[in-house]
């Protein structure tokens, strides 16, 4: 290709480059609210919670403090840079963090907290898996409600892993990070946390030539660090 051909070629994608440069970044928030979900997780509690019973989801972003019981939990979703430069950039994660709360007034709202794109730091547009998210809501809903529950095991979607430094909910010191086997505990049926990360450094602890350290030993020692 002659050089001439090759400075032709480059004018309009350097005009491209810079035209994407100077477009507005749309602005998204840090968390979010889905009252557009109600209807389907008020679906799910027929049959379980009389219509009288159930809680109206309280669009307040900043409710009052008034909190009868919370949850937090990790739900599933997609996210999207919406920065030019970035050229559409996606990513999965199974670990979007997300607070539940019931309030005295008799309503209920899940706070799901945002992510960033790891390339720019801009806050992402999410696409949020809504089977996951009634699942999750409508069991709580249920179990507040004096319904009796089986236990809750969340089956998490493998996805890469959690980067603390792009999570909102990290940010905020709520997100406990990283994958783990078993859900988080709130004010109600709290449990010791389980991470992955720890099931691995034992392993390799273990198989590295520390013999001292014994299967039991080791287990105890992961569950005396989650309660600091």
């Amino acid at each position: 290709m002659s050089k001439l051909t090759q400075t032709a070629l480059k004018g309009p994608l350097a005009l491209a480059k810079k035209t994407a440069q100077s477009k507005p970044i749309p602005s998204f928030p840090t968390k979010y609210l889905f009252p557009q979900h109600n209807q389907r997780v008020m679906d799910a509690l027929a049959g379980f919670v009389d219509p009288a019973k159930r809680r109206q989801f309280n669009k307040q972003k900043n409710p009052p403090p008034r909190v009868q019981y919370q949850r937090q939990t990790h739900l599933v979703a997609t996210f999207r840079c919406p920065n030019p430069t970035c050229k559409g950039r996606r990513w999965p994660s199974g670990v979007v963090f997300t607070a539940i709360h019931a309030y005295h007034d008799h309503t209920y709202n899940a706070t799901v907290y945002n992510q960033r794109c790891r390339a720019c730091n801009t806050l992402g547009s999410i696409k949020l898996d809504v089977d996951v998210y009634v699942e999750r809501v409508s069991y709580w809903l249920k179990k507040w409600a004096g319904v009796k529950m089986p236990p809750h095991a969340e089956k998490n979607k493998i996805t890469p892993p959690h980067e603390e430094e792009y999570c909102e909910g990290c940010k905020a010191g709520l997100c406990r990070r990283g994958a783990r086997l078993v859900c988080v505990g709130g004010v109600k049926d709290k449990r010791p946390t389980l991470r992955l990360s720890w099931v691995v450094e034992l392993w390799h602890a273990i198989w590295s030539g520390k013999r001292h350290l014994s299967w039991g030993n080791g287990i105890a020692l992961m569950f005396r660090r989650n309660q600091h």
